[in-house]
C-alpha cells in the first residue's frame, strides 16, 4: 500500500544494507511480476440452455478432415485439451492390421486446433504405449501422461509431462513414489483441489483397481477417500465444472461391464442414485462440454440398447438424445473425445471400423436456437501477495433475463456472493483455480474457470517511510504541515508522531498541520507500522525564527515607529545643543581682557 508521496530529508543508510533492500524488493517484484509458467488468461465456457430429450439443439457434424490430414489408424490413443497452449493434443496408441495382424504401438504426438491436425513429433518422448492415462493440468501449466501397455505387455508407471512442445520424463525414484505399473486407468484434473486425479485400471496387483492417487508438482500422492467405487478398469472420466466434481461413468467390473456413475469431491467417492442412465459400456468417450454447460457421453462398447445415443450428464441425472445425425459405429472412442474451448464444440477423433484404416473427426455443435449464456471469469490481479485483495470479475451474454452468480473454490478468506465482481482477500497461499456458474432466469447455466495465485508473504517489500515539513522554515505564529510518505509493506498504515513543537498535536494522519507556539529548531520524528507487516522511521528538522520587533502593532510589548518629522526634530534639538556646547567651552577657554591700571595722581 503506498500512502501520501512527498520528498523528505532522507535518513543515512550503510551501503550494505541499501544494496541489500533494493536487491530484496527486486526479486519480490519481478516474481510476482512473471511467476513460473505463468500467463494472464482465464478459461471460458458457454452454455446452450437446459435441454430436453425431444430437443434437436445438438448435432453431430463430420468435419471431413481427409485420411493424409489426420493422425494414422489407432485405438486407445490418449488425447486432452492443453489449457496452457490452447489446443488437443493426441499421444500413442495401438493399429492391428487385419491383413498381417501384426500390432503397430504408436509414441508419435499430434496436435489439433481450428479443425487441422499437426504432427509435432519430434526428439525426446515416451516409449510407444497404449492405454495411457493423460491430463491437462493448468495448475503446473502442463499435460501429464502415466502408464500404459507397451508392445511386449509390460505395464508403465512411468509419468511424463508435455510443456513447450517437448516431453520430459518426470517420474519420481522408488517404487512407492508412483501409482502401480498399468493401463486403461481414468485420468483428469481435478479443479477443486488443483491437482490431476487418477482412479483404477489395471495392474499387478489386481485387474480392477480402485486406488485414488493425486499428482500435483511432480508428486504422487495415494489418497484414501472414505468410500470407494468398486475396482475397475477401462472407465472414463472428467470434471464436471458446473457442480465442481469428478464425474466417472462404467468401465469393466470383476463380473460384468459397468454403468454406475461415482461422483469425487471434497476427498468422497459418492454414487449417483440409479435412474435413467446409459448401459453398461467400456472405453465410453466422456468430456464436459463448455457450450452445454454438461457432460457428454457418447459411443463405448457393447452399449447394445443406446448404440448410437448420446447423453448428457447434468445436475445429478442422465439424459438420453437420439439425434438424427451421429457418428457411425461408435465402438471405440477409447478416450479420444474431448472439448475444444476454442471453438465450443466437443470433438470426437475414432477409428470408423473400430480397427480399420480410416479415422475420422467429429464435432458436436450446437444448430438452430436462441442465443446460448456464455460465461468468462477473471481475477485482476490474478497473482498477489498473502494479505492484499483481487476481484473476481464474471462477463455474462446470452442467455434470458437476469443472471445469478455462484462461485466456488474460492481461497480461504472469501466467500461466494450473487455478483458478477467480487472481491476477494485470501487469508492462505498457494495456487486456487476459482469457479463460477451463471443461470439466466429460463434455467440456461454456464460455467467458467480461472486460476488465482496467492504468494507468501514472508518477504514483502520493506516498508520505508519519509518526513517533510512544508515549509520548513517559519516565522512564530505561522502554519506548517507535517507530510509523511510510506511505501512498501502491507496492510493499512498507521502514523506516531513525536517531538512535536509547543502548540502542535500528535494525530493518525500522513499529513499533519501544525502552528507552534515558541520559536527554535526542532527534529520532529514519525513512526510509520504497516498493519499486515513491516515499520518505518524517519525524521525532519522544523525551524521556528521569532517574530520581529517591527512586525505589527498588535504583537505584545512593541512601541509605534517613530515618524520623519519627529526624527527631524531630535536632529535638530542635537545639533542646537552640540554648537550651544562648542560656544559655551569655547567662551570658558577665553583669556580674561587685559584691564588698564589707573593714572597716578598728579
Amino acid at each position: 500500500m503506498v500512502g501520501r508521496l512527498v520528498a523528505g530529508r532522507p535518513t543515512r543508510v550503510p551501503f550494505v544494507l541499501a544494496f541489500a533492500l533494493i536487491a530484496v524488493t527486486g526479486t519480490f517484484a519481478a516474481l510476482n511480476a512473471f511467476p513460473e509458467g505463468a500467463s494472464p488468461t482465464s478459461s471460458v465456457t458457454h452454455d446452450r440452455g437446459t435441454l430436453t430429450a425431444a430437443s434437436e439443439s445438438l448435432q453431430w457434424e463430420n468435419l471431413d478432415i481427409s485420411s493424409a490430414a489426420s493422425p494414422p489408424p489407432r485405438i486407445d490413443a490418449s488425447m486432452v485439451w492443453d489449457s496452457t497452449n490452447g489446443y488437443g493434443l493426441l499421444f500413442g496408441g495401438q493399429y492391428l492390421n487385419e491383413s498381417t495382424f501384426r500390432t503397430a504401438y504408436y509414441n508419435d504426438t499430434w496436435t489439433y486446433v481450428g479443425g487441422h491436425w499437426t504432427n509435432v513429433s519430434s526428439g525426446r518422448a515416451p516409449p510407444a504405449r497404449s492405454g495411457a492415462s493423460m491430463s491437462d493440468d493448468p495448475t503446473d501449466h502442463d499435460v501429464v501422461l502415466f502408464g500404459g501397455i507397451n508392445s511386449h505387455g509390460t505395464y508403465l508407471n512411468d509419468t511424463w509431462v508435455w510443456s513447450g512442445g517437448t516431453w520430459t520424463n518426470v517420474t519420481p525414484s522408488g517404487a512407492a513414489a508412483s501409482p502401480p505399473a498399468g493401463f486403461w486407468s481414468s485420468m483428469a484434473y481435478d479443479a477443486a483441489t488443483g491437482s490431476v486425479l487418477l482412479f483404477g485400471g489395471i495392474n499387478h496387483t489386481s485387474q480392477y483397481g480402485n486406488d485414488t492417487w493425486s499428482f500435483r508438482a511432480g508428486a504422487w500422492t495415494q489418497l484414501f477417500p472414505s468410500s470407494l467405487p468398486p475396482g475397475r478398469h477401462a472407465q472414463e472420466m472428467v470434471y464436471d465444472a458446473a457442480s465442481s466434481q469428478m464425474v466417472m461413468f462404467g468401465g469393466v467390473g470383476p463380473v460384468v461391464d459397468l454403468n454406475d456413475t461415482w461422483t469425487y469431491g471434497s476427498g468422497s467417492w459418492d454414487p449417483i442414485a440409479p435412474g435413467n442412465h446409459p448401459g453398461a459400456r467400456v472405453g465410453p468417450g466422456l468430456a464436459y462440454d463448455g457450450d452445454v454447460g454438461q457432460v457428454v457421453l457418447y459411443g463405448g462398447q457393447p452399449a447394445p440398447d443406446d448404440y448410437y445415443s448420446t447423453w448428457l450428464f447434468s445436475d445429478g441425472a442422465w439424459t438420453q438424445f437420439n439425434l438424427s445425425s451421429n457418428p457411425p459405429n461408435p465402438t471405440n472412442p477409447w478416450g479420444q473425445i474431448i472439448y475444444d474451448p476454442t471453438d465450443h464444440y466437443v470433438f470426437l477423433f475414432y477409428e470408423l471400423d473400430g480397427n480399420g484404416p480410416t479415422m475420422e473427426t467429429w464435432a458436436l455443435t450446437i444448430s438452430s436456437g436462441g442465443s446460448p449464456v456464455r460465461a468468462s471469469l477473471a481475477a485482476d490481479p490474478n497473482t498477489i501477495s498473502l494479505g492484499a485483495s483481487t476481484t473476481l470479475m464474471t462477463s455474462a451474454s446470452g442467455g434470458t433475463g437476469t443472471y445469478n452468480y455462484a462461485y466456488s473454490t474460492l481461497p480461504p478468506g472469501c466467500t461466494s456472493e450473487n455478483e458478477s465482481s467480487l472481491p476477494c482477500i485470501p487469508t492462505s497461499a498457494g495456487t486456487y483455480v476459482i469457479g463460477v456458474n451463471v443461470t439466466d432466469t429460463a434455467s440456461g447455466h454456464a460455467a467458467a474457470v480461472t486460476t488465482l495465485t496467492v504468494t507468501s508473504a514472508k518477504n514483502p517489500p520493506p516498508l520505508r517511510a519519509s518526513l517533510v515539513a512544508d515549509p520548513a522554515s517559519i516565522v512564530l505564529g505561522a502554519s506548517t504541515t507535517l507530510e509523511v510518505t510510506a511505501t512498501g509493506g502491507s496492510g493499512a498504515f498507521t502514523y506516531a508522531f513525536s517531538t512535536l513543537p509547543p502548540g502542535c498535536a500528535k494525530a493518525n494522519e500522513s499529513s499533519l498541520p501544525c502552528t507552534p507556539t515558541k520559536a527554535g529548531t526542532y527534529v520532529i520524528g514519525v513512526n510509520v507500522t504497516g498493519s499486515a507487516s513491516g515499520q518505518a522511521a524517519n525524521t525532519t528538522t522544523l525551524t521556528v525564527t521569532p517574530a520581529s520587533p517591527n512586525s505589527g502593532s498588535n504583537n505584545s510589548g512593541s512601541s509605534s515607529p517613530i515618524s520623519t518629522g519627529e526624527w527631524v526634530v531630535v536632529l535638530v534639538v542635537i545639533l542646537v545643543a552640540i554648537l550651544a556646547g562648542v560656544v559655551y567651552w569655547r567662551r570658558r577657554r577665553r583669556p580674561p581682557a587685559a584691564t588698564t591700571a589707573p593714572a597716578p595722581p598728579s
